[in-house]
C-alpha cells in the first residue's frame, strides 16, 4: 500500500475494508490464519525459522538431529494450526534431510508448484527460495529466473534477502554447470558482476572467484588454466570449513575431468549447500 495509505489505518484511525485487508494479506504471502496466529505464543515466526534452519546447515555439515527436531515441531504446530508457512518450512526441511541422507526428494513437485505459481514475491517467499533452490528442478529455475533475480532487486535493502540471493545465485550457477547450460551460465555470472556484496562472507568470497574463473573458462578459455581452481579449496580449509573444501576439491578435480579430458566422469555430490 502507499505510505499514505498506510498512515491512515495506522494514525487516523480509519477502518480497513475487509476486502483490502484480504488483499494485503494474500500481497504480504500470507493468509487469516497466519495472521490470528501472530498472536499465539506457540506460533513459529519467520525469522525463528530460518534462523534455526540456517542454523542446522551452516557450519560446513549438515545436523540431521536438528533438522529432524526441526521437522517434528513444525509438524505439530501444522497439526494443531495448519498454515501455508507451516507447511513450506516442513517441505524445506524434510528435502534438506532427505539431501543429506541421499535420497529422493518427497517434496520437491510440491516445491516447484509453490514457487511456479507466486505473482507478487514478498521477502519470505524469496528468503525460502533462496534457501530451496538445490531442491528444484533446474529447467523450473530456469523459466523463472528473470522474473526472480527482479523481485530480489526490489528487495535488497533487507540483509536477509542479501543473503537468500546469494545462495540461490551461487546454487543456480553451479547448477548451470552440472547442467550444461552455458546460456544459463552467463545470465548468472552478468549478477556476480553487478552485486559486490555477493561476497560479504570469506566462505561466499570463494565460491564467486570459483564462478569467475569459469566465467574465464568459458569465455576466455586460452587464459584458463585448472591449476587456478586447486588452490580454493585449500582457502576454505584455512577457513576451518573441511567438508565444503572437500566437496569444492571433488568439484574441481571432476570438473577438470569432465570438461578439460576427454574422458568425463560423474559429478556424485553437486555443491548444493553452499551456505
Amino acid at each position: 500500500m502507499s505510505s499514505s495509505t498506510y498512515y491512515r489505518f495506522t494514525h487516523d484511525g480509519t477502518d480497513i475494508s475487509a476486502v483490502k485487508f484480504i488483499q494485503l494479506l494474500d500481497r504480504l504471502d500470507s493468509s487469516l490464519t497466519d495472521f490470528i496466529n501472530l498472536h499465539s505464543p506457540e506460533d513459529i515466526t519467520n525469522q525463528q525459522f530460518f534462523t534455526t534452519y540456517l542454523h542446522s546447515v551452516s557450519t560446513g555439515k549438515i545436523n540431521e538431529r536438528s533438522l529432524q527436531t526441526l521437522l517434528l515441531l513444525l509438524q505439530k504446530v501444522n497439526n494443531d494450526r495448519p498454515t501455508p508457512r507451516y507447511l513450506h518450512y516442513i517441505w524445506l526441511t524434510q528435502s534438506c534431510l532427505d539431501h543429506a541422507r541421499k535420497q529422493p526428494y518427497h517434496f520437491q513437485q510440491d516445491l516447484n508448484r509453490y514457487f511456479t505459481s507466486i505473482t507478487t514475491w514478498t521477502s519470505s517467499s524469496l528468503i525460502m527460495l533462496g534457501l530451496s533452490a538445490p531442491f528444484i528442478p533446474f529447467l523450473s529455475l530456469s523459466s523463472m529466473f528473470s522474473t526472480v533475480c527482479e523481485a530480489f532487486d526490489a528487495h535488497l535493502d533487507r540483509f536477509d534477502v542479501q543473503k537468500a540471493y546469494s545462495y540461490f545465485l551461487v546454487n543456480f550457477a553451479l547448477l548451470t554447470i552440472l547442467n550444461q547450460s552455458q546460456f544459463a551460465f552467463i545470465r548468472v555470472s552478468k549478477l556476480f558482476l553487478k552485486h559486490k556484496f555477493l561476497d560479504s562472507t570469506l566462505t561466499m568470497s570463494v565460491y564467486v572467484r570459483l564462478i569467475n574463473l569459469l566465467n574465464v573458462w568459458l569465455n576466455h578459455p586460452e587464459t584458463f588454466s585448472a591449476s587456478q581452481l586447486r588452490p580454493l579449496a585449500n582457502v576454505l580449509r584455512d577457513f576451518n570449513e573441511p567438508v565444503y573444501a572437500d566437496q569444492l576439491n571433488e568439484f574441481s578435480q571432476l570438473f577438470e575431468h569432465n570438461f578439460l579430458t576427454d574422458h568425463p566422469s560423474v559429478l556424485r555430490h553437486p555443491l548444493y549447500q553452499v551456505f
